[in-house]
């Protein structure tokens, strides 16, 4: 398995597999769809694969911000995290708190920055790792062309 940068959405839906889970922002998925992405997260932590985050751990403040300690999302990464399987990159920010990206990657959502920043971080070190995403297709595909052009992977668990 490959070391992994995981969009939020990723924890949000695995969390969503439960069916107590408060979350409704994945309605509009299959269980069986929630499953998948469950089973992506469950064996990635399993695996020998890193998770790489920015060093400032605003990915993981994200993932604190939406969810709890009791959704399966963030208890995996705290089970990853403990395993010391964990790298960080410094990112640069700009004024407003987002990480700072190329101009060919300008369309990609603010909020999702960070994940790409580091991704271009992780490259630049001479580490291959992918940015793992489930719901958010549309925003990661407005910048296929210039990750592709700069050898940045994304994986989507869910082809919409």
């Amino acid at each position: 398995m490959t070391d992994a940068i995981i969009d939020t959405n990723v924890l949000l839906t695995s969390s969503h597999a439960d069916p107590d889970s408060p979350f409704d922002g994945t309605d509009h998925l299959t269980a069986e769809q929630c499953l998948q992405v469950m089973n992506w997260l469950l064996d990635f932590v399993a695996s020998d694969a890193h998770i790489v985050f920015d060093e400032d751990f605003k990915i993981y403040e994200e993932y604190r911000n939406k969810m709890s300690d009791q959704d399966l999302g963030l208890i995996a990464i705290h089970r990853k995290l403990e395993s010391e399987l964990l790298r960080t990159h410094i990112i640069d920010y700009d004024t407003s708190g987002f990480a700072t990206v190329p101009d060919a990657f300008a369309q990609l959502d603010r909020s999702d920055r960070k994940f790409l920043a580091v991704a271009i971080k992780d490259l630049e070190t001479g580490h291959e790792s992918e940015i793992i995403n489930a719901t958010d297709t549309d925003d990661w595909q407005k910048i296929a062309v210039p990750c592709t052009e700069h050898g940045i992977a994304i994986r989507h668990l869910l082809e919409e």
